[in-house]
């Protein structure tokens, strides 16, 4: 009675369990399509993306376009796909290992024997001769296990290069995916965080008005003025959210990001006022008299060299295609000839009977030549070119992503001096609200709810004016970083401070006296024709542009990292004269093909310079000592 108790409560317990089961299995079955079904409804959405501010993409672009042109264009994938290479050229090599090989050797040898026997009245003269040998070997292995531990070990580096491959193209994919969705939140939120921003400016314009009547206290005043900064507060940090989001999205579709700060009109003041605030070069432009796009334009490769000069990720990577270039010349010279000579001297000395002197002198002259054994050689120096391949599209993407680190990093920076500054006032006035609120407290005319949250306004404002300021602190020595220049003493940063600016007035002039400024308007203007630019290997790149809303792929050519490595900088017309040495980065002078004005505006540069740069250290010591406070 009581098994059969016991079975019927398993039984309910089974059945009870297996309802639960089928419970969980059709919600797991539901959700997912029902979550697939709303991202598939946002992600429509993002089909009217708009992504200003390029040449390369003009009007709104779909998602799957987007995955697409950054499937063909991103270099990290192309690496992946040159490793596969890789691996698929060791397999062979370790297959030509059975193969037959034949190797034909030439030598000459010789040998000179002097012996001596000690006999009186009796001497045996030395001997010498000549030998030439020829020697033509044909050779196959029948079995060899080291062959096929090396075969086993090729086709697992196959399997993990290919896993590696889909891998990337996985990460290349979620990376739009993200980029795509932080471009579409962003913008969301800006227009809430702006919404709200203009809600709390018309009510304490509202509150300010009743106070003036007596309808209002103070301390309503100064709590609606605080909530206005924390509006602020969120408003700029979705802002930079949109543009460093907008920025990733080109990075990943393969854009020259140089264009990024240069070619839109709409970006072009922020970015000025960017530019001369974080990195101490305001009233460059307008003291050489140059437009807003020229001196961007220059500031963009003056960053751009310092970045090559200094960032030990370029130096390091520049080695590696050297001795990827070395693999090469080592693998083409498996099928040349191998001279080899060797010398050899014995003496023997005998004295069981009598003395006797044996000596050999011997001299040997080989050549050898491989024959058959050219299609594993072939294999192996197609592997070491594409290791090369490889090397070369991991220096190009290391470039594009310090490029694209810069950018953000300087809007970083931007943006949290720009949040210091609204949080230095609300933090003033949070705090002068929470003693408005303890006076009136103590006196009896509020309760404790009200100081509370006076408190944690107070609290907030001080932990949004912490979190700005030493966000600022690490963007900056983030940027000091990518730029190469960062240490602990202030010495050199102010040194390179100084590097920077005068290259950027001699970039700039330079870029002034090749009229690249009204070249690049003619380039970038008119709908349906071809535009042309330079990314800042050298690279041509050639769009087509096309109606808006299909988007457009840029195509280049193999980027030469001998351009990125060895150039600093090729100029967008093809009437420059050289570029710049990677060892002393020196930028050639055109003043002597300048007219006379050119060189008379050239006469009085050092001396802008030297007021430009006073001015840029006062700022700067300025600067420190605000922040310091």
């Amino acid at each position: 009675m009581k098994r059969r108790n016991g079975y019927a409560a398993f039984s309910e317990y089974s059945t009870f369990n297996l309802a639960v089961i089928t419970v969980f299995a059709l919600i797991a079955t539901l959700v997912p399509c029902h979550a697939e079904k709303v991202l598939s409804g946002r992600v429509g959405l993002l089909e009217s993306i708009e992504l200003p501010g390029t040449v390369m993409i003009d009007g709104s672009i779909s998602l799957d376009r987007a995955i697409e042109i950054a499937m063909d264009n991103n270099l990290e994938l192309r690496a992946s796909g040159k490793e596969l290479q890789e691996a698929a050229a060791g397999r062979k090599i370790a297959l030509d290992s059975y193969d037959f090989a034949s190797t034909y050797s030439f030598s000459y040898l010789r040998k000179e024997s002097g012996t001596t026997i000690s006999i009186p009245g009796f001497t045996m003269p030395g001997m010498g001769k000549d030998t030439f040998v020829h020697k033509l070997s044909f050779g196959k292995p029948l079995y060899n296990k080291n062959i096929e531990i090396g075969i086993s070990l090729a086709d697992l580096g196959i399997r993990s290069s290919t896993q590696k491959l889909r891998k990337k193209s996985q990460d290349v994919i979620f990376q739009v995916y993200k980029s795509y969705l932080e471009v579409l939140k962003a913008r969301e939120l800006i227009t809430v965080f702006e919404n709200n921003v203009k809600s709390h400016q018309a009510h304490l314009e509202l509150v300010r008005n009743q106070m003036k009547e007596g309808m209002r206290t103070r301390a309503d005043m100064i709590r609606f003025e605080v909530e206005l900064a924390n509006g602020q507060y969120q408003l700029e940090n979705a802002r930079v959210i949109l543009s460093n989001s907008m920025i990733f999205v080109k990075k990943h579709l393969g854009i020259d990001l140089e264009s990024e700060i240069s070619l839109e009109p709409g970006f072009l003041d922020r970015w000025k006022e960017i530019a001369d605030w974080v990195l101490g070069v305001e009233g460059v432009a307008s003291e050489l008299g140059v437009d807003h796009k020229t001196y961007l334009k220059a500031l963009t490769r003056v960053m751009i060299e310092t970045m090559l000069e200094y960032q030990p990720d370029v130096r390091l990577l520049d080695i590696l295609r050297h001795q990827a270039a070395e693999a090469v010349r080592q693998a083409e010279a498996g099928m040349s000839v191998t001279v080899n000579m060797s010398i050899s001297a014995d003496l023997t000395s005998s004295r069981k009977f009598f003395d006797t002197d044996l000596d050999t002198y011997q001299a040997a002259f080989a050549v050898e030549k491989p024959l058959f054994d050219k299609g594993s050689v072939r294999t192996q120096v197609r592997k070491a070119r594409t290791f090369l391949e490889r090397v070369m599209y991991q220096t190009n993407d290391n470039l594009r992503m310090l490029k694209t680190s810069c950018l953000t990093t300087l809007n970083n920076i931007y943006t949290a001096s720009r949040k210091v500054q609204v949080m230095v006032k609300s933090l003033e006035q949070a705090r002068e609200n929470l003693r408005i609120m303890e006076e009136r407290y103590a006196e009896g005319l509020i309760s404790n709810v009200d100081l509370i949250d006076s408190q944690n306004l107070e609290t907030g404002s001080r932990s949004n004016y912490i979190t700005a300021l030493y966000d600022f602190y690490i963007q900056y020595a983030t940027f000091l970083n990518i730029m190469g220049v960062i240490d602990h003493g202030g010495d050199r940063i102010e040194e390179e401070h100084r590097n920077f600016l005068e290259r950027l007035v001699r970039k700039i002039t330079e870029l002034r006296n090749l009229g690249d400024s009204r070249s690049a308007a003619n380039d970038f203007s008119g709908m349906g024709e071809t535009i042309s630019a330079h990314d800042a290997s050298g690279v041509h790149i050639s769009v087509k542009k096309v109606s808006r809303g299909s988007g457009m792929v840029a195509n280049p050519r193999l980027p030469d990292v001998t351009a990125v490595t060895t150039r600093i900088i090729k100029e967008n017309s093809s009437e420059a004269a050289g570029s710049d040495s990677f060892e002393s980065h020196a930028v050639e002078s055109h003043a002597d093909s300048a007219d006379d004005t050119v060189n008379g505006r050239s006469a009085d540069l050092s001396q802008k310079l030297r007021i430009l740069m006073k001015a840029s250290d006062e700022r700067r010591a300025n600067l420190r000592q605000q922040m310091e406070d």
